[in-house]
């Protein structure tokens, strides 16, 4: 039961510790507040006109893209990855530097700009560059949300990549737009309240079941066991992917 407990809980920080977060900010504050965290999971995938993939994603790096084995991915940091089968060409490292769209192929529009830049060297020694656009898709009737433009690549080695989404319009994506609050800050909230319910509701029933000092801590006995249920989840994990056989609360488990 303890070594159950153990992993419960440790698997549980470690949801705790992974949600809401992305590699780079999916944030953005101009003139007006975006927020990418809708599509922040989405792997995206741009084809040129010689059907050259793009694989990318808005918030994190992509180095291995498109469910593609390849003998070498893209670099580390790499926001967009043109991926095949036998090589990875990082056409940007990221972070990529911000700013906000107004206008495109002449329509007045929102929506965030991101470029990176220092991908693979070539086309006569050029270092490869990609500017998304992650363009509001209300400017653009007859665009499917997360549809995407042919790659443009002029000149040679610089990329433009254009993303139609309602998380590019002010306002939408995951919680954004003016005076909005980010998904992340939302779920933190979430969790604040739910503890300082746990912990005063608890205080409250064990005062009222005549406890008192540090008795009135509610469920004391998990909360002194905490540091040991979090050794035994460890030691299960490890010696489970080692194949070894551990100790966990005083008694011992094979696996």
């Amino acid at each position: 039961m303890r070594l159950t407990s153990g992993v419960l809980v440790l698997t549980a920080l470690m949801v705790l510790s992974a949600s809401a977060k992305t590699t780079w900010p999916c944030t953005f504050s101009f003139s007006n507040n975006y927020d990418l965290n809708s599509i922040s999971d989405t792997e995206f995938d741009a084809v040129d006109g010689n059907d050259n993939d793009y694989f990318f994603k808005v918030c994190d790096p992509t180095t291995v893209a498109g469910g593609i084995s390849s003998t070498k991915p893209c670099d580390a940091d790499t926001q967009v990855c043109q991926q095949s089968v036998t090589t990875g060409v990082s056409c940007g490292i990221g972070p990529p530097t911000t700013s906000e769209l107004s206008i495109l192929n002449g329509v007045s529009t929102s929506g965030v700009v991101m470029k990176t830049t220092g991908g693979v060297v070539g086309c006569g020694n050029t270092a490869r560059s990609t500017t998304i656009n992650v363009v509001c898709i209300d400017d653009f009737s007859g665009k499917a949300e997360g549809s995407l433009d042919a790659v443009d690549e002029e000149p040679p080695c610089t990329y433009t990549i254009n993303l139609y989404t309602i998380a590019g319009c002010p306002g939408n994506g995951g919680g954004g737009g003016s005076g909005g609050i980010p998904g992340g800050a939302v779920f933190i909230i979430i969790l604040v309240c739910v503890l300082v319910i746990y912990i005063c509701g608890g205080v409250g029933y064990n005062y009222y079941k005549g406890n008192r000092g540090v008795e009135l801590v509610p469920n004391l006995e998990f909360w002194k066991d905490l540091p040991y249920l979090l050794k035994d989840g460890v030691m299960f994990i490890v010696n489970t992917a080692t194949g070894k056989s551990g100790s966990y609360g005083g008694s011992t488990a094979s696996f």
